[in-house]
């Protein structure tokens, strides 16, 4: 498959452009604050491999008096999953997988599924990336799984999965999917996913604030997470669920808007 061409930019005065309109897009975030009510909301803009451009608004921590900032630790929900994908894909090229092995090579549990058709494909890796393993889409569920630890993962797929079609004829947003993809990156790097991740992926890209858990965490300020509940923001018990294996390569990690942004970059 070709590469795409890298973007290219005419305008000389790009930076002075971007510089300029730095009041308009701060105005735009706080309006988006204002009228979605977001507790706290922090943003950047990064051009080539540098972030020209932050800000934040609102309380990461009310209780504390903090403030939203560039150098907030915010929980990235499923822009973990992309860190997934990536430990996949380093994966097949340095040699041990391919997209299109079967996943139940990896995870064993996955070979007494029952399909929906006697000729269906068997899941490969390929379907599991690309959400198309034919799992229904299950974010109510799927959002409430970040604490299954390994074994109970395991007992979870050897119960069975039911599927909505046919694996590679259409896509279903599936957790599950990437819960599983966290499993094989494991299993084939013989190491935890999370370690996976933050020694080759985190590391190397200098993201030396983003982390798994709070006990994991440094001393940089957290982003709590509240509900609305009659006007008021009250904390959220659940947005401090601690991610506890491999099926935390669905949504599992915290970062800051400037580690985010040498993630940006690599791209």
């Amino acid at each position: 498959m070709p590469h795409l061409p890298l973007p290219t930019f005419f305008d000389p005065d790009r930076a002075g452009c971007i510089a300029a309109s730095r009041p308009e897009l701060d105005t735009i975030a706080a309006d988006f604050a204002e009228k979605h009510r977001v507790p706290a909301l922090a943003y950047g803009i990064v051009a080539g491999d540098t972030l020209v451009h932050s800000g934040a608004t609102g309380w990461a921590d009310l209780a504390a008096a903090q403030k939203a900032s560039a150098t907030t630790l915010f929980r990235i929900a499923s822009m973990t999953k992309s860190f997934a994908a990536l430990a996949v894909l380093q994966l097949r090229d340095a040699g041990p997988l391919a997209l299109d092995d079967c996943a139940a090579v990896y995870v064993p549990e996955l070979a007494s599924l029952v399909s929906l058709a006697a000729d269906a494909p068997a899941i490969t890796l390929r379907h599991l990336l690309t959400m198309s393993a034919g799992w229904p889409e299950d974010n109510a569920w799927g959002d409430r799984q970040l604490a299954l630890d390994d074994v109970a993962f395991s007992a979870l797929l050897a119960r069975g999965v039911p599927f909505a079609s046919v694996p590679g004829t259409q896509y279903e947003y599936s957790n599950l999917g990437y819960m599983v993809l966290g499993r094989i990156a494991s299993r084939v790097a013989g190491m935890p996913f999370q370690q996976y991740v933050t020694e080759r992926i985190l590391a190397p890209l200098g993201m030396l604030q983003t982390c798994w858990n709070l006990d994991d965490m440094t001393a940089a300020p957290v982003a709590r997470g509240y509900d609305d509940i009659d006007g008021a923001w009250v904390e959220e018990p659940l947005a401090w669920m601690r991610s506890a294996g491999d099926t935390a390569a669905f949504g599992g990690l915290y970062t800051t808007v400037q580690d985010l942004a040498r993630w940006v970059a690599l791209f």
